[in-house]
C-alpha cells in the first residue's frame, strides 16, 4: 500500500520592501551680507534704546515725556533682543518704519520746543537720530532681501557657516564698533551717563582736600 503524499503548506508571501528615498542635505548657507544687516539693525536699535532710556532721566521733571522716552527705549531694546534671538530682524519692514519715524520726530520736537529742552540738539539727541536711522536702514535692507518675511540671516550666530565665517565675524565686529562709537558719547551726555562712575575709579576712595600735594621731588 502506497504512503499518502505529504501536502506542503504554501510559504507565506514576503511583503515587498519599499525603497526609502534618500534625504538630500543641502549645502551649508554661506555667511553673507544678511548677517551683517542683522548686526547693524539689532545693535543700532539696542544703542538707540539705551540712549532713549538715558534721555528719560533727563526729563524727570516732565513725567509724560520721561514715560514716553522710557517706553520707546524699552521697545527698541526689546526688539533688538528678539532679533538677536531669532537670528533675523523680526517684522523687518514695520520695524524699519517705526525706527525711522522715531528718529525723525525727535529732532523736530526738540527744534519746535515741544519737548522741554535746554539749548539745541545735544550729543544724546544726535546719537538717537543716527542710531535710529542706522537700524532702520539695515532693517529695511533685510526686508528687501527676504520679502518682509524675516528669513533667518545666513551666517547668523549659532548656525554652522561656510569658510566665509571670517566675513561674518568682521561684519559683526564693525557693527559693534560703529554702534559703540555713537552710543558712548550719546549716553555720556545724559544725566544717567554723567552720574556713572568713571572707569578705573571703582572702589578707589576720593582724595581728601586736607592732603597736601608735594611740589617737588624731595631730593
Amino acid at each position: 500500500m502506497a504512503a499518502p503524499a505529504l501536502a506542503l503548506a504554501p510559504a507565506p508571501a514576503v511583503p515587498a520592501v519599499r525603497a526609502v528615498p534618500a534625504v538630500r542635505v543641502g549645502p551649508v548657507a554661506p555667511a553673507g551680507p544678511g548677517s551683517t544687516r542683522l548686526a547693524f539693525a539689532a545693535f543700532g536699535a539696542l544703542g538707540a534704546g539705551v540712549v532713549h532710556l538715558g534721555l528719560a532721566s533727563a526729563h524727570a521733571t516732565s513725567p509724560a515725556w520721561a514715560l514716553a522716552l522710557a517706553a520707546v527705549g524699552l521697545a527698541e531694546t526689546g526688539w533688538s533682543l528678539l532679533a538677536l534671538r531669532a537670528g533675523r530682524p523680526v517684522s523687518a519692514r514695520p520695524a524699519a518704519v517705526s525706527l525711522l519715524v522715531v528718529a525723525g520726530a525727535w529732532p523736530a520736537l526738540v527744534a519746535q520746543r515741544v519737548v522741554p529742552h535746554d539749548g539745541g540738539l545735544s550729543a544724546a539727541d544726535v546719537a538717537v537720530v543716527a542710531l535710529g536711522v542706522l537700524a532702520a536702514g539695515a532693517s529695511a535692507l533685510a526686508s528687501r532681501t527676504d520679502g518682509g518675511r524675516g528669513a533667518p540671516a545666513a551666517g547668523a550666530p549659532g548656525r554652522a557657516t561656510a569658510p566665509g565665517a571670517w566675513r561674518t565675524l568682521l561684519g559683526w565686529g564693525a557693527a559693534a564698533v560703529v554702534v559703540a562709537a555713537l552710543t558712548t558719547p550719546g549716553l555720556a551726555a545724559t544725566p544717567a551717563g554723567a552720574a556713572a562712575v568713571p572707569h578705573g575709579t571703582h572702589g578707589t576712595p576720593e582724595p581728601s582736600g586736607d592732603v597736601a600735594t608735594p611740589s617737588g621731588h624731595g631730593h
